[in-house]
């Protein structure tokens, strides 16, 4: 053989035999189940960028394999748009508390003041009212108003009302939303001292986890409730967020989750009310665990970054009642709860407080007046629309009132 040749050969076996062992060790598969793992992951961590890629390409495996998607992706697919959606307007609010309690029966740490109303089971001090006990259910302080939760014939959780007339006899109703939405769970209810607001959990499509903390506002003159409105974070979250309490006397909310809690826990959240909502902007620093509320005094900040003062503490007081035997519970800030109007350093706020008792009473008679008539509206007495408009204006004008009355008792003891 010609030398030549030979060397040749003896040169370029090697890296034939390379070029095998290359072709041998190629790239492995990639399992679409891995990367639909790593989605989910990526969802439920917050890096909502991160799941949307995954997801899109564990959609492009199966199809490439000509296999079904997994039965979860759908569902999966629709609350990763909320939550980026979401994500883009995360309120600004300040958290002051919260607490890991037990899940059952988590209601009972809510301590919200007694004109907000009541949290329970069953039908509490109301009188002929057929309520299951076991039922979660929300109730004025009067208890001629309920609000709960039950199964139809399907087992979907549907919302009922139940309102006392003067004559003490009850009608329920079921709350219907303009754009009801079937096939789907309503629970853990809760209604503003007005009668115009209602908190709820749906795990409906509008959710971006299991359950979703919606709010509804009421028309004032029929009755029905418009389209829900899902609350977004940080009270949503991919997890399950329930049962918004909402007590304007304090000027605090109550919202409880299961993210970050353990076996048989849930987080109950105490935060400040705010008059308007502010969101945080979209390049602000660590907004993720805000959104998450990784540690909540994060959000005890004001408009400059530097950290609040005075911020007020959590009333120590049982949901429903009052502390003591005394007249009212009015939270002045700093730790300072008065409960009597001998409680006042000033005359003239303890007079203006005692004008605020009575047009609050005022105020609540005629608040179950306007019920009444809009339950009998209800019932195709369509001549008392007027009416109810005009108690509806009464109404408004005795909360204005109110308002200004109680700002006033502020100013003037704290001056």
């Amino acid at each position: 053989m010609n030398k030549i040749l030979l060397f040749t050969l003896l040169f370029l076996v090697p890296s034939f035999a390379g070029a095998a062992t290359k072709k041998k060790s190629s790239k492995p598969a990639v399992d679409p189940e891995t990367v639909f793992e790593k989605g989910k992951e990526a969802f439920y961590n917050y890096d909502f960028e991160e799941a949307e890629e995954q997801f899109e390409e564990y959609q492009r495996l199966q199809e490439k394999k000509k296999k079904p998607l997994d039965p979860e992706f759908e569902d999966l697919e629709r609350q990763l748009g909320i939550a980026s959606n979401a994500f883009d307007r995360v309120e600004k609010i300040v958290v002051i508390d919260s607490i890991s309690v037990p899940a059952d029966d988590f209601y009972k740490y809510y301590k919200i003041s007694k004109s907000s109303g009541k949290l329970q089971k069953g039908r509490g001090g109301a009188v002929n009212l057929d309520l299951p006990e076991n039922e979660f259910s929300f109730s004025n302080d009067s208890d001629d108003y309920f609000i709960w939760s039950e199964p139809g014939s399907e087992g979907f959780r549907s919302l009922k009302e139940g309102i006392r007339l003067i004559s003490s006899d009850w009608i329920i109703e079921d709350i219907r939303f303009s754009e009801q939405e079937e096939g789907i769970n309503y629970i853990f209810p809760f209604m503003s001292p007005d009668g115009q607001t209602l908190y709820f959990a749906s795990d409906g499509p509008g959710s971006m986890g299991g359950y979703d903390l919606f709010v509804a506002q009421r028309d004032p003159i029929s009755g029905e409730f418009k389209q829900p409105l899902n609350m977004g974070m940080p009270f949503n979250s991919p997890y399950d967020d329930l049962l918004m309490a909402v007590d304007e006397e304090n000027g605090i909310g109550w919202w409880a989750t299961d993210r970050d809690s353990g076996e048989g826990k849930i987080t109950v959240y105490v935060y400040l009310l705010n008059d308007i909502r502010r969101n945080y902007p979209s390049d602000t620093e660590n907004l993720v665990s805000l959104a998450r509320l990784d540690d909540f005094k994060m959000t005890q900040t004001g408009q400059d970054g530097q950290p609040l003062e005075n911020i007020p503490s959590v009333p120590q007081i049982a949901y429903g009642q009052k502390a003591t035997a005394g007249d009212f519970y009015l939270n002045m800030g700093g730790g300072k709860i008065y409960r009597s109007l001998k409680d006042f350093k000033n005359k003239k706020a303890a007079q203006q407080m005692s004008l605020y008792l009575k047009k609050e009473n005022e105020l609540e008679s005629e608040q179950r007046k306007l019920r009444d008539l809009r339950m009998r509206y209800k019932s195709n007495d369509k001549g008392l629309m007027s009416e109810i408009g005009q108690l509806e204006k009464k109404v408004e004008q005795l909360r204005l009132e109110a308002k200004a009355l109680k700002s006033e008792v502020y100013r003037l003891e704290r001056s």
